[in-house]
C-alpha cells in the first residue's frame, strides 16, 4: 500500500511538472495534422483508387486556370501514390504519409490545401512553413532550373479561405527544381509566408500550379509534408539614395524569444509593374540561408518604388528544426531628382517615416508616426507647426532618435543652410532638440562630419538651423532629440527647409590688454538678402558658448568688443542668415 501511495504521489508530480512547463518548451498546437498523415478523408475514386485528403485540410482549385475544373486533378495520400506507380517507396520528409496531388502533364492546373487557424491572437504575427516537392516532367531537359511549375506558401490573415482573394500575403514564386536525369534529384524546398493577424483565425495555403502544355502525357506531381505553424519575427526597413540613379535598401530583425535567426529576404519593384524583382531572396538555389542586411539596386529618377524585406527565424520543435518567416515590412520610396523633398513632411510612408525622408533610433525604444496618426491614437488635437502634418517620434525611457534625408544634385563648394522646428512634451522632459548636416552625403547620425547645431530645450517649437559648405554633390540633413530622461516623451518636428546660404567673414583684433574685438560681414546671394548674424565666443574650446551678437540684434552693429582672460585661448564664430522669401536660412559657422 504504502508504495502504491508513493508512485501515486510520483505521478501526481510529474503531471504537475507537465502541466507547469512553459508553452514556449512545448510548443503550441496551432495546426491540425501538421504531418499530413492519415488518415486521409477520401472524396471520390480513380480507376479503384481513393482520391483523398489529409485530415484537418481542405484541398482547392482555382478553376481559371485548370484545365477542365480539375477533372484531371487527383488528390493521393502519398503512400497509394507509391502504390499506384509500384514504387516500394513512400516520398515523404517526416512520419509516414504525406498529400500529393497530381495531372497529366499536357494539362494544367492550379490547386493546392489550405488549413484555418483559430485562436490566434489579433495583432501578434505569425508564420507558416510546409515542406514541398514538385517534379515537372514536362520540364526543359537542357535546362534544368526553367521551371514549369510553380510552388507558393500563403496565409491570410483575415481567416479567408479563397486562394484568389486580395487578402492572401504570398511567399515569393520558386519555380528551381532539378531534373534527376541530370544526376541531380528533385528538391524539397520549405518555403514560407507571415502575416500579422487581423482576426483570431487565419488560413495557410500551399499553393502549385503547372502550365502544362507538354508533349508527352507523363505525370506533373506535387508532394507536401511537414508544416509548421507559429509566432513570427518583425523587420525594419529603411532606402535611401547612394546616388540620383542607385538606391539602398537597408534591413533588420531579430527572432523571438526561444528562436534564432535564421535568414533575411528582401524585394522590390517600381510602382507600376507586377513583379517583383529580388534583392536578396532565399529559395532552393541559394547555398545558405542569406544573411545579408542590405541591397543596392538601380533606380529611374521621379520613379516610385516599393520596397519590402521579411525576417525569418527558427527553432526545434520535437525534435525538428522548423523555420518560419514574419510579415513583409513594406516601404515606398520616390527616387526623386531635386534637391530636397517633402520639406513640411506631409505625407508618410507605411513606417512611420514622413515620405522622402528615414526615420533613425540610436538608443532607446522609438516609435516614429505621423501628428494625425499620434492625434487619432491618443484622441489629442494634432499639433503641426504648417501645413496639416508632422512628423512624430515617441519615447518610453531615455533615447535619441530622429529622421534624416540626403539630398543630391548640389554644388560642390557651394554653402547651404537647413532649418526645422522641433516641440515635445511634457515640457519639464528637458529634451535637447538639434539638426544637422553631412557635408558627405553619410546616412550616419553619429559620423564626425555630421555638423550639429546647439542644443535647444525649448519645448515650444524651437528652431535649429545649421549650414555648411558642400564637399560632395550629396549632402544629409538631419532633425534630432534626446533625452536621457527614464520618463516617456513625445517629439514633433516641422516646417523644414533647405537652401542656399551666405558665407561670413569673421576677423579679430586686440583694443587694449585685455579687449577683443571681434568683426564680421557678409554678401547675400544673388536675389536673397541678410536677415541677421550670430556671433558668438568660447574659452579654451569648450563649455558652453557666450553670445556676442544675437538674430535678435539686426544687421549692426558689424563689430562688438568682449573681455578675455590672460592665459585663455578663445574661439570666435560667426554666422549670417540669408533669404529671399521667408524663411531664413543659416550659413556655415
Amino acid at each position: 500500500m504504502q508504495n502504491s501511495k508513493q508512485l501515486l504521489i510520483l505521478l501526481i508530480s510529474v503531471l504537475l511538472l507537465i502541466v507547469l512547463l512553459p508553452l514556449s518548451v512545448w510548443g503550441l498546437d496551432y495546426l491540425t495534422n501538421p504531418g499530413l498523415e492519415a488518415p486521409f478523408v477520401v472524396y471520390g475514386d480513380y480507376n479503384g483508387w481513393n482520391l483523398q485528403v489529409a485530415n484537418g485540410w481542405e484541398k482547392f482549385i482555382v478553376k481559371e486556370n485548370t484545365y477542365n475544373d480539375g477533372s484531371r486533378l487527383r488528390f493521393f495520400s502519398a503512400s497509394d501514390w507509391a502504390a499506384f506507380n509500384g514504387s516500394p517507396i513512400t516520398e515523404r520528409v517526416e512520419g509516414d504519409d504525406a498529400q500529393v496531388w497530381w495531372s497529366s502533364s499536357t494539362k494544367k492546373f492550379d490547386a493546392g490545401v489550405y488549413q484555418q487557424v483559430h485562436n490566434l491572437t489579433i495583432g501578434e504575427t505569425y508564420g507558416f512553413q510546409a515542406a514541398a516537392l514538385q517534379v515537372f516532367e514536362t520540364t526543359n531537359r537542357s535546362d534544368p532550373a526553367t521551371g514549369m511549375m510553380t510552388r507558393q506558401w500563403g496565409v491570410d490573415p483575415t481567416g479567408g479561405t479563397s486562394p484568389t482573394a486580395t487578402t492572401v500575403i504570398w511567399s515569393p514564386p520558386e519555380q528551381h527544381a532539378a531534373y534527376s536525369s541530370g544526376g541531380q534529384k528533385y528538391t524539397w524546398f520549405w518555403g514560407s509566408a507571415g502575416a500579422k493577424a487581423l482576426s483570431s483565425t487565419m488560413t495557410v495555403f500551399v499553393r502549385v500550379s503547372s502550365v502544362g502544355g507538354g508533349s508527352t502525357p507523363n505525370s506533373d506531381q506535387v508532394w507536401v509534408d511537414d508544416a509548421f505553424f507559429d509566432i513570427a519575427p518583425s523587420t525594419a526597413l529603411t532606402i535611401s539614395l547612394n546616388s540620383p540613379t542607385e538606391a539602398l535598401a537597408q534591413w533588420s530583425g531579430a527572432p523571438r524569444s526561444g528562436f534564432t535567426f535564421y535568414a533575411f529576404e528582401a524585394q522590390y519593384r517600381p510602382l507600376t509593374a507586377a513583379e517583383w524583382l529580388p534583392l536578396q531572396i532565399f529559395d532552393v538555389q541559394s547555398p545558405a540561408p542569406p544573411a545579408g542586411t542590405n541591397a543596392a539596386f538601380t533606380v529611374q529618377p521621379g520613379q516610385t518604388y516599393l520596397v519590402r524585406a521579411r525576417t525569418w527565424h527558427q527553432r526545434a520543435v520535437s525534435g525538428r528544426t522548423h523555420q518560419v518567416a514574419g510579415p513583409w515590412q513594406e516601404t515606398t520610396f520616390n527616387a526623386t531628382n531635386n534637391s530636397f523633398s517633402n520639406p513640411g513632411l506631409e505625407t508618410f510612408q507605411p513606417n512611420g517615416a514622413a515620405e522622402d525622408w528615414q526615420a533613425f533610433t540610436a538608443s532607446g525604444l522609438v516609435t516614429h508616426t505621423s501628428a494625425l496618426s499620434y492625434a487619432a491614437q491618443s484622441a489629442t488635437p494634432a499639433r503641426v507647426k504648417e501645413g496639416n502634418n508632422a512628423q512624430v517620434w515617441l519615447a518610453n525611457a531615455a533615447f535619441e532618435a530622429g529622421i534624416y534625408q540626403r539630398v543630391y544634385s548640389l554644388t560642390i563648394g557651394n554653402s547651404y543652410g537647413f532649418i526645422a522646428y522641433q516641440s515635445y512634451t511634457p515640457t519639464g522632459a528637458s529634451l535637447a532638440q538639434s539638426v544637422g548636416l553631412d557635408p558627405a552625403g553619410g546616412s550616419d547620425p553619429a559620423a564626425p562630419s555630421v555638423i550639429w547645431s546647439d542644443g535647444d530645450t525649448a519645448s515650444d517649437w524651437s528652431l535649429g538651423g545649421i549650414g555648411a559648405k558642400a564637399v560632395s554633390s550629396t549632402m544629409t540633413v538631419f532633425i534630432r532629440s534626446n533625452s536621457a530622461n527614464s520618463a516617456p516623451a513625445v517629439v514633433w518636428a516641422d516646417d523644414t527647409a533647405l537652401g542656399d546660404a551666405a558665407t561670413t567673414s569673421l576677423s579679430l583684433s586686440n583694443q587694449t590688454p585685455y579687449q577683443v574685438q571681434a568683426a564680421w560681414s557678409s554678401v547675400p546671394g544673388a536675389g536673397y538678402t541678410l536677415s541677421g548674424y550670430q556671433v558668438q565666443y568660447q574659452a579654451d574650446g569648450a563649455g558652453a558658448w557666450t553670445d556676442l551678437h544675437t538674430l535678435a540684434d539686426g544687421l549692426s552693429p558689424s563689430s562688438k568688443v568682449f573681455t578675455a582672460v590672460a592665459g585663455i585661448t578663445y574661439t570666435v564664430r560667426a554666422r549670417s542668415w540669408q533669404q529671399a522669401a521667408s524663411p531664413a536660412l543659416p550659413g556655415p559657422w
